[in-house]
């Protein structure tokens, strides 16, 4: 793993140095300042896996570097370790406004920073992964494009997230509690003819994605496909989505999105159900509730979206 370190204190980056803190996996390169992290950030003819930047540094501190690496395509989700000596919170949030993703506390703590490097290492391999997911599910749209002739009036690429995808966006959220309601929304087995069970399987699971996230009320809501014909979501905010309206609203959308792709005359019906009473969560126990939740529709009537994913992709 390759990591840049920002710090214009050398007895920080001496210790960061030492084989005993990060461990032989990695690969340092330590610079003093924020130009001099931009040059060997842009001459690097390897991306780095993650980065850690002090905060209050001269000229530049590291809240604005933060934003600057953060604007570059390449390291667009790359994980951002601040490293900072204060207690003020309005400088993490400014921190994480500019695209952190975690921060550690001076003095340094040897065990501390190697957690926060391999749970930074870790990210990477899941950021990686969802690419992997976004590029199926791409194909996966495509073919249903195909397959379906007449769903070409449906905008397909509006249905729902990759379920990774939508996990890691709450893992990022910053630590402590948030204003989240989780909800869940089911569907019945319908039949499809069993010669073109694939096809027929991406096309309506699109089209039914389509129409949920068409059918939200609320603008910070996201909608993930999960498992076996199960769609959750979540809305950032003390408001949530009214189950009802949405089931309502779904239903209609869906019903005109199956009669133009010529799916059949029986329309599945939407189970819409709020996933608990609760309303503040971590960002970490709701991927666990949502996770917990996926695992309980593992029935045989739908193909599962990773097994389906790379059966299309020809993995």
């Amino acid at each position: 793993m390759r990591i840049l370190a920002v710090d214009d204190d050398e007895i920080i980056l001496e210790i960061l140095r030492s084989p005993t803190w990060l461990g032989a996996d990695h690969d340092l390169v330590c610079v003093t300042s924020a130009a001099a992290a931009l040059a060997e950030i842009d001459a690097s003819p390897v991306p780095f896996d993650a980065f850690l930047l002090d905060v209050v540094m001269p000229e530049r501190d590291g809240v604005s570097l933060c934003a600057d690496i953060r604007a570059l395509p390449t390291y667009a989700v790359t994980p951002i370790i601040m490293i900072t000596a204060t207690q003020e919170l309005g400088a993490m949030q400014r921190a994480f406004d500019a695209g952190a993703t975690d921060f550690v506390r001076k003095p340094l703590d040897g065990l501390e920073v190697g957690a926060r490097i391999n749970m930074a290492c870790m990210l990477n391999k899941s950021i990686r992964r969802e690419k992997e997911a976004t590029t199926g599910l791409s194909d996966m749209r495509r073919k249903a494009m195909i397959a379906g002739e007449g769903a070409g009036r449906a905008d397909l690429t509006a249905g729902a997230m990759p379920f990774l995808a939508f996990k890691n966006e709450l893992l990022l959220l910053p630590q402590g509690l948030h204003a989240l309601s989780l909800f869940s929304v089911r569907v019945p087995p319908f039949k499809v003819p069993k010669a073109d069970r694939s096809s027929c399987d991406i096309l309506q699971l699109t089209l039914i994605g389509i129409s949920i996230t068409s059918a939200l009320q609320r603008s910070e809501s996201r909608v993930a496909y999960a498992a076996q014909g199960l769609f959750v979501g979540v809305t950032f905010g003390r408001r949530r989505e009214a189950m009802d309206t949405l089931h309502k609203n779904a239903g209609s959308v869906l019903r005109k999105h199956w009669q133009d792709a010529a799916c059949g005359d029986k329309v599945p019906n939407l189970i819409c159900q709020p996933l608990s009473p609760l309303g503040v969560w971590s960002g970490r126990s709701a991927v666990m509730a949502l996770q917990d939740l996926a695992t309980q529709f593992k029935g045989p009537l739908f193909i599962d979206p990773d097994v389906l994913s790379k059966r299309l992709v020809g993995a």
